[in-house]
């Protein structure tokens, strides 16, 4: 040995065992190795000490004891990679089911593997089965709900299950993982095929639908230094899409501005049962939340046709950089198929929309199933537009768009906000005037039902054109009004108009304020000079 701490072993020296891979340091008499302090030591060139041809970054395969001071195997904490990565080239897992209607039925599930380094003995495989559900007879009646017994040890068949201690291996449901032993006196070689199946009688019940090489299936070897990878095929199950066949996102019923906080409601509708450990992932982007655990809340008034996930999952994890809010299934809870789930964040949790509009179904807000039951990133499929307190539509035309003369003048409005009695309609048009000197003006068109006596009141003075809707009507956000006023009532065009003037203004009370201008008028005269 060499290096700092080589004077604290034995003969300054370490002992190899090539039959175990081992090499074993005796502390010398007299020693100690602190515990406050790192201890260094190194292996000469000289030694003639080999590396192996690869090994992956922090490989579990190399692994670390104390004896005499007890210290637990565990692996070597850090390491570098070493020559071309450890993967596996070719893994499958099949199913085959017992019952004609593939979905939802027990199964044989057939595991292939081949893999591009040595497994040592003692090694454990973990194989994750995402959506997979263990039904033994004693959980039979209970259908996708809690059990005990689904997690157990399960028989292996096939010629290679003697591999594996005692031929069997250990299935947690709650972790939905299958972890098998290799036995203390075979070693699985590089490219050697390893295959073995769980038959039926181990009641392994499949997804209602998987897709074709579904990423919910998983594989594993940290002691061979193989990190966790989908298996290369695995087979589609139902002809049924594995999706959210509902995502709607609903802010309190109530038409949303951004920058502000409202209530957020959430149903979503999964084609597959998402059991305990699932983690659903709404992305949000530009959402803003001042808690990173936001409370759930279920509906004042619940409905049995829905389910509540907020009744178990109190909170969700927000992540204000990624802009994602992650809902966990806890232990022995599920999200069931067979119903729409309702959560929603109350008002007073603050939490705000983006300072930037959202359109309908905007594609920027998605949902997805990111662990267990894995639903690949999809968009919300229904939520309101997201918009300023605004005219989204204004436009004005003259008929015809010639200086100081009677003209017919139509308007489309669409406001993004309900218009009620109470929201009186100011439009200012400077320079416009009346030759009849009238007072109320008739108004044509689809849209006069709303308006009172189908009138507009005309001030000259202020040259303000006002509009005032009935008390029993309702011009309803992003509905489109027209108008039209006839040449009969006698306004006269100004001398000069821009087009799309901005002193043309138009304005609600209380609802649409400070006034703002026409987004399309056309130009009259040369601009704002005459002559």
């Amino acid at each position: 040995l060499m290096g700092p701490g080589a004077s604290l072993f034995k003969d300054g020296a370490a002992e190899w065992h090539p039959a175990h891979s081992a090499l074993i340091l005796e502390v010398a008499k007299n020693q100690i190795i602190s515990n406050s302090n790192n201890l260094v030591v190194g292996i000469g060139v000289g030694s003639n000490f080999r590396l192996p041809g690869k090994l992956s970054k922090n490989d579990g395969i190399l692994r670390i004891e104390g004896r005499g001071a007890l210290i637990t195997k565990e692996p070597i904490r850090k390491c570098p990679s070493i020559g071309g990565a450890k993967y596996v080239i070719d893994s499958r897992i099949v199913f085959e089911p017992y019952q004609p209607e593939v979905a939802e039925s027990l199964a044989r599930i057939t595991f292939t593997l081949v893999l591009n380094t040595d497994v040592l003995p003692n090694s454990t495989i973990h194989i994750t089965m995402g959506g997979i559900l263990r039904q033994p007879p004693s959980c039979i009646g209970k259908g996708e709900s809690h059990c005990a017994n689904r997690t157990s040890e399960v028989l292996l068949s096939g010629k290679n299950a003697p591999l594996f201690v005692g031929g069997s291996g250990y299935w947690s449901q709650s972790d939905v993982t299958l972890t098998v032993k290799v036995v203390n006196s075979v070693q699985i070689s590089s490219g050697e095929l390893v295959r073995f199946f769980l038959e039926r009688d181990q009641f392994f019940a499949l997804p209602y639908a998987a897709y074709q090489n579904d990423p919910s299936f998983r594989l594993a070897i940290p002691e061979a230094g193989v990190p966790e990878q989908a298996f290369n095929y695995s087979t589609k199950v139902n002809q049924e899409p594995k999706t959210f066949q509902v995502s709607q996102i609903e802010y309190g019923g109530l038409v949303a501005y951004p920058n502000s906080v409202v209530e957020f409601q959430l149903t979503f509708w999964p084609t597959v049962t998402l059991p305990e450990g699932s983690i659903v992932r709404v992305t949000l982007p530009g959402f803003t939340s001042p808690l990173s655990a936001i409370p759930l809340a279920i509906k004042e008034k619940t409905d049995l046709s829905e389910n509540y996930p907020a009744e178990v999952i109190k909170t969700a994890a927000w992540n204000q950089i990624a802009f994602t809010m992650d809902m966990v299934v806890p232990a022995k809870y599920i999200i069931s198929r067979f119903k729409k789930s309702f959560v929603r964040i109350l008002e007073r949790d603050g939490f705000r929309l983006p300072q930037t509009p959202l359109l309908p179904n905007d594609p920027k807000l998605t949902i997805a199933c990111i662990k267990n039951q894995l639903i690949f990133e999809e968009q919300i499929k229904s939520s309101p537009r997201v918009v300023d307190r605004t005219f989204l539509t204004s436009v004005l035309e003259y008929h015809p768009p010639q200086r100081e003369s009677i003209f017919q003048l139509i308007m489309v409005l669409e406001p993004t906000v309900d218009i009620k009695l109470e929201n009186e309609i100011t439009i200012k048009l400077p320079g416009f005037r009346n030759k009849l000197s009238k007072r109320n003006v008739h108004l044509m068109g689809k849209g006069r039902s709303y308006f009172k006596d189908s009138l507009a009141a005309w001030d000259e003075t202020a040259s303000e054109l006002k509009l005032t809707v009935k008390q029993d009507q309702t011009i309803k956000a992003f509905s489109t009004v027209r108008l039209r006023i006839e040449e009969s009532q006698g306004f006269i065009l100004p001398e000069t108009l821009d087009a799309n003037d901005s002193r043309i203004l138009i304005s609600s009370k209380n609802n649409i304020e400070p006034p703002e201008p026409f987004k399309v008028s056309p130009m009259v005269g040369n601009g704002p000079y005459s002559g």
